[in-house]
């Protein structure tokens, strides 16, 4: 494949100029080679790609695919799957280049496999980023070893405007990833772990979860590095970070709510014990993002973090040796800024800044001198520097463009003129502050910029034309400042710093969510000519709590040149194997125009006959495309040579003369050079039981021996554990050579042991000195206190003043065998109070504080009395308040929790006698009805001699005695004041004075004489305002009919019987009575004879009204049958059953009674008409239907002859049947027709 990648870039290098990327169809695919992939320096674009059609499964539609958009701006890769990975992650990140490219949104991608052409291709899985997000991610697994798989990727838009730009592309192995929604340990080296939301949820309430990670292997560093958090800003929820297997281990750090709280990147953290433990805590109040991290092992011990190196004193060419690359020409027009604000700065591998060097501006400043600290310090250390020098107009408009308007000052401003030898201007920054985090979203937004003007540049007219670069990638696009990148605001690009080894900023920047530790000021320009970029900060709001910003070298575009080794060595070498290695040009990112390289071969080594080389001249990049690569094998020519060398140069003229951009040196050997550690050591030292990691370079198979010493003898990196010295050989095989090296391993076993030179138990503010005894000699001995290192850091005898108790390690280290001890110092607070006074003079009955009180404190109090003082209380008390009345010297003796610390004072009070006692009434206060007096008695030290009664307002008389009478007509306080000399002494008593309203009953509703029974009646009061009578109280007796609380001001009630009714009203010492006869009459009864009657229909009866009452009217209903409607007995003759009421007046309170009367009618009889029957003839009497209910007698002549219904009879003379029906209730006669019979011609 990689044969095929090299020619088909040599295709691309010649294609004819398209708009869209060279991998827009199967047929300009990019080639990654086998998994995994991942280069965090390539950037991929589908700008102005256009549709494919492949046919078969050209619009992905499987179940997983949720969410996927049209393919319309697809573009094509192809990778090998590996015979070492099961479990695939490709990630599509949507990216800015950092030189002015947009980032992809909302990217889509699907996997195929198959042959990449119509027709050929069948789907696997596919996947769409979330609405408006920028990651897309997709795992596979079960993917066939050596096979080629096909990856295609869009963007996915609503609306007709594409969302295509640049992206990075990841296939990796997927690692393990754990979600912490319960305790867990784990054994791995490596992996990732977000919190119990997962890589898209936030983290639940109320949680308190550990994971402790502890390799079986001897480990000397795990480093754990929070890629993100995000949690509550304030309240419990914590990150916290234990060296050791779990959480009583020693605490790393803690990211908590306050100010480490919201959100920030890169947090990275280092155990040294072998294990470390990651504590999670969430309180019951809000979930957000959480976290994600990753770890990592190493079998050498955790490097010592280092400060950054700066200079604070630096002219214009060490300035420019800094900022200035080889195609960069760079010359310093102004500088304005205090001395000492700028310098330049240099950070190693072990630094957190994520710059090498450059030049750095801040507010306040650069170095330490004096009392004020400089930057090159760790972030738990504090700079200010307050210059008092003015703002900048510039940053100004910023301000008030996109901040609070507040302006500026404490500048530092840096201007320069770059001459461009290419197409582009950039260079890498990072923005630190101290006013992070406690000043976020405030006037305290120290502010920024970078400002270019020049050819070609469209920049803001209220900057005179200058173009910002030191803003958010697109599309944030906001002024990178205090306010805008912080833990609560943007924190995807901020870095948590309080605890930061390297610079003293409390906040840092950073790239997006960390892919890089600084942000990217970039801007096209045009070749050939000069752009002027004026560098400034400030402070605004005050002049304290410095900020910096540190900027790398200005970089004009450069492509890259290197070499793939594929036969695992660093140079070429002859005879030995057939296998080419690649060379490789590629562009940082995607151009937006075609770039053409001039290609130049030289060195000692001759093309066809020591090396084989087929490179054009020139390379052309087409737009889209990012690399090409081209074989490269030695030939042997039987002669040696020695080292022989092969230089590649690419090159380009944009118009101002050719520059070399890249240079690539590769040497030929005639033989291998097998090294162990690349020659630089014939022996090292191994510690006793631990061991040490070997490296050997120069060949691509391995033999090592005595095979015993290792835990992989065949690799280039073994784990060789000797227990006694050894010498140690490896053979190194490339093809049909080899070569051999050996080393030899000295065991070592060091130790190191405590010694504390004087107690261990300190009062606070004392110092101790420490020794460390070992047998290394002091190599690499090393002082922590709470993984703090401690300076000198090397010495073995530090002197200590911790303020609290403190464990102290120290470890001696050689050659990555360590050993350590601790001791922990115990520390006493000791807090002595100050004393109010030495010698004081009060007056009799007044009282005096002795000291300052102080709480929250370990320290143990003791006072005591010559003579003894019993309002003394409080004698445990720091400072407590005393009432003698005698002199008296009190004496404090103070010692601490454990005694290592104590002191002792004595305060003297001197007593002049003078009292004044209100005994009657014996109470503080008392209440008082307004109009009455009471009153007073006073005893005084004196017999009444200077006694003065005060308010002298007349109403207390007389004002000087010592038995006066009390009439106040307002609450007041009375003081008894007793003068003796200079001492003023008084007591007071406090009087009350209440009142009641008007407290009379003034209406009832309704207002009568008289009142029936139930009648509804409310008993009223002219009306108060309440809140002049806050404590007032009411109550209602007796307890009789009431309908309302007999607590209110007015009662309703439900006359029961004639009653008086009181109203007790309650003011404190008020008291008053209200009272009103209610007259009520009672019921009269009546009733009616008969009450429940029957009779039949048509029939009368007579209702009577009874009562013992005179009553005074009568009104019947319904008045239908009846003889009269307003008598007492009127004759009733109803159709029906009726109820009649009737109603009469006693007194004027309504009586009234009921009776019902149930009317019977009797069942329908029918006779035969008048008939005529002949002897023997038959008839039946009654035509109806019975009625069940009724009772039927027939008689003839008195006599009974049927109790039939419907009887039927043979009548042989004329005769007469008569009737009788009876019901309940009723029972009526009736007489038919007779029945004849005589001859007749019907007979």
């Amino acid at each position: 494949m990689r044969k095929l990648l090299t020619l088909l870039f040599l295709f691309i290098a010649i294609a004819a100029y398209t708009q869209a990327p060279v991998n827009d169809d199967c047929p300009g695919i990019i080639d990654l080679g086998e998994a995994p992939f991942c280069d965090s320096t390539v950037f991929f674009t589908n700008f102005d790609a256009t549709p494919s059609d492949i046919g078969n499964d050209n619009i992905p539609n499987i179940a997983n695919c949720s969410g996927l958009g049209e393919m319309d701006h697809d573009v094509w890769f192809s990778f090998i799957a590996s015979d070492t990975i099961d479990d695939y992650l490709i990630t599509v990140t949507g990216i800015t280049d950092g030189m002015g490219s947009v980032a992809m949104n909302m990217p889509q991608i699907a996997i195929y496999r198959g042959d990449c052409e119509v027709d050929g291709m069948e789907i696997l899985d596919c996947r769409a980023a979330i609405i408006n997000e920028n990651v897309v991610e997709i795992e596979l697994s079960g993917l066939d070893a050596g096979l080629p798989y096909f990856v295609r990727i869009t963007d996915y838009s609503a609306t007709a405007a594409p969302n295509w730009g640049s992206f990075q592309l990841c296939i990796i192995e997927k690692p393990p990833v754990v979600i912490l929604d319960e305790n867990q340990t784990t054994t791995l080296c490596s992996g990732e772990i977000y919190d119990s939301g997962g890589p898209d949820g936030d983290y639940s309430v109320n949680q308190n979860f550990t994971f402790t990670i502890i390799p079986p292997g001897p480990v000397g560093c795990i480093t754990f590095t929070l890629n993100y958090y995000n949690i509550a800003l304030t309240g419990t929820d914590a990150i916290r970070f234990f060296n050791g297997p779990n959480t009583a281990s020693p605490l790393i750090a803690t990211v908590q709510g306050g100010a480490s709280g919201g959100g920030s990147v890169s947090y990275t953290v280092q155990a040294s014990s072998g294990a470390l433990t990651l504590q999670f805590i969430s309180d019951g109040t809000i979930n957000l993002d959480g976290f994600y991290g990753q770890w990592e092992c190493s079998t050498t011990p955790c490097d010592p973090p280092d400060l950054i190196i700066v200079d604070g004193v630096v002219d214009t060419t060490t300035i420019i040796d800094y900022i200035a690359s080889p195609l960069t020409d760079v010359t310093i027009t102004n500088i304005n800024c205090p001395q000492g604000a700028y310098g330049t700065f240099d950070a190693g591998d072990f630094t957190n800044l994520g710059l090498n060097k450059g030049l750095v501006l801040t507010s306040g400043r650069v170095a330490d001198e004096g009392f004020t600290i400089g930057i090159n310090h760790p972030g738990n250390m504090f700079a200010s520097t307050s210059w008092g020098s003015p703002g900048d107009a510039d940053l100004n408009t910023i301000s008030t463009q996109s901040g609070n308007g507040t302006l500026s000052n404490d500048a530092c401003i840096i201007e320069v003129d770059v001459y461009a030898a290419t197409d582009e201007l950039s260079f890498e920054y990072v923005f630190g502050s101290e006013e992070y985090p406690e000043y976020v979203n405030s006037s305290f937004n120290d502010i920024f910029a970078f400002l270019i003007s020049g050819p070609g540049i469209v920049g803001d007219p209220g900057l005179n034309g200058q173009k910002n670069l030191a803003k958010l990638p697109a599309p944030l696009n906001v002024p990178v400042q205090i306010n805008s990148v912080n833990n609560q605001l943007n924190w995807e690009f901020y870095r948590n710093n309080l605890t930061g080894p390297s610079v003293v900023y409390d906040g840092l920047t950073s790239d997006f969510l960390g892919v890089k530790s600084s942000l990217t000021a970039y801007s096209q320009v045009i070749p050939c000519n000069t752009y002027h970029i004026k560098l400034a900060i400030a402070d605004r709001g005050d002049t304290a709590f410095d900020s910096g910003v540190f900027i790398s070298d200005i970089k004009g575009g450069t492509p890259t040149l290197g070499i793939d080794y594929n036969n695992g060595i660093q140079y070429l070498v002859e005879e030995c194997t057939d296998i080419p290695d690649e060379i490789v040009i590629g562009l940082t990112s995607p151009s937006d125009e075609v770039v053409t390289y001039n290609v130049i071969i030289s060195g000692t080594a001759t093309p066809g006959v020591d090396y084989e080389l087929n490179i054009p001249s020139e390379i052309t990049f087409p737009i889209g495309s990012t690399s090409f690569s081209f074989p490269i094998i030695s030939l042997a020519d039987g002669i040696s040579e020695g080292v022989e060398t092969i230089i590649i140069q690419l090159t380009n003229d944009f118009g101002c003369g050719e520059i070399a951009f890249e240079e690539l040196v590769i040497e030929i050997h005639d033989e291998l050079a097998v090294e162990i550690f690349a020659g630089a050591a014939d022996s090292i030292f191994v510690c006793a039981g631990i061991g040490v990691q070997l490296d050997v370079v120069g060949a691509l198979d391995y033999v090592w021996s005595p095979a015993g010493v290792f835990d992989d003898p065949n690799g280039p990196d073994p784990f060789a554990n000797p227990a006694t010295d050894t010498m140690v050989y490896v053979v190194g095989t490339l093809g049909v050579c080899f070569d051999v090296d050996s080393i030899f391993l000295d065991v070592v076993d060091p130790q190191v042991e405590i010694e504390a030179l004087g107690p261990i138990g300190i009062c606070q503010g004392d110092t101790i000195a420490l020794n460390a005894d070992n047998n290394v000699g002091n190599s690499g001995l090393q002082w922590t206190s709470n993984s703090t290192i401690l300076d000198p850091l090397n010495s073995p005898v530090v002197d200590i003043a911790p303020l609290f108790n403190t464990t102290y390690t120290v470890t001696v280290q050689i050659a990555g065998c360590t050993d350590s001890d601790q001791i922990t110092i115990n520390v006493d607070p000791f807090a002595f109070p100050e004393l109010t006074f030495t010698d004081t003079i009060i007056c009799q009955n007044y009282s005096v504080t002795l000291a300052n009180q102080i709480t929250g404190v370990t320290t143990k109090y003791l006072w005591t009395s010559n003579p003894n003082d019993p309002t003394l209380t409080t004698p445990a008390a720091s400072g407590p308040t005393v009432t003698p009345e005698v002199s008296t010297v009190y004496t404090l003796i103070a010692t601490s929790q454990n005694a290592f610390c104590a002191d002792t004072t004595t305060a003297s009070v001197t007593v002049i006698p003078a009292e004044v006692d209100i005994l009657v009434p014996a109470a503080d206060s008392l209440d008082l009805c307004l109009g009455s007096s009471v009153d007073l008695t006073a005893f005084t030290s004196t017999a009444g001699l200077g006694l003065q009664w005060l308010p002298n307002d007349g109403t207390i008389a007389p004002p000087t005695s010592t038995n006066p009478t009390a009439t106040p007509t307002e609450s007041t306080t009375y003081y008894a004041t007793l003068t003796v000399g200079a001492c003023v002494v008084v007591d007071s008593i406090h009087i009350r004075v209440d009142s009641i309203p008007f407290n009379e009953i003034t209406k009832l509703i309704p207002d009568k004489e008289s009142y029936c029974q139930g009648e509804i009646i409310t008993i009223t009061s002219p009306n108060y305002e309440p809140a002049n009578f806050p404590d007032i109280q009411h109550l209602w007796i007796p307890q009789l009919g009431h309908l309302t609380p007999d607590t209110l001001w007015n009662l309703v009630i439900e006359a029961v019987e004639t009653t008086t009714f009181q109203r007790i009203t309650t003011n404190r010492a008020c008291v008053d009575t209200a009272e009103i006869e209610i007259i009520v009459i009672p019921t009269a009864f009546i009733s009616i004879e008969p009450s429940n009657s029957t009779i039949c229909k048509g029939d009368t009866i007579q209702l009577t009204v009874m009562s013992n009452d005179p009553i005074d009217s009568y009104t019947w209903t319904p008045t239908d049958g009846l003889s009269c409607a307003d008598c007492p007995n009127p004759l009733a003759n109803p159709f029906g059953s009726t109820t009649y009421e009737v109603e009469g007046e006693f007194q004027g309170c309504p009586v009234g009674a009921s009776a019902f009367i149930e009317v019977v009618v009797l069942p329908d009889v029918t006779f035969p008409g008048a008939p005529t029957l002949c002897p023997g003839d038959s008839i039946q009497l009654n035509l109806n239907d019975p009625d069940p209910n009724a009772t039927y007698i027939w008689t003839v002549d008195g006599n009974v002859v049927s109790t039939d219904p419907n009887p039927v009879v043979f009548p042989t003379v004329t005769t007469t049947y008569i009737l009788s029906v009876q019901t309940p209730g009723c029972d009526a006669r009736l007489t038919p027709l007779r029945s004849l019979c005589f001859p007749c011609h019907r007979c």
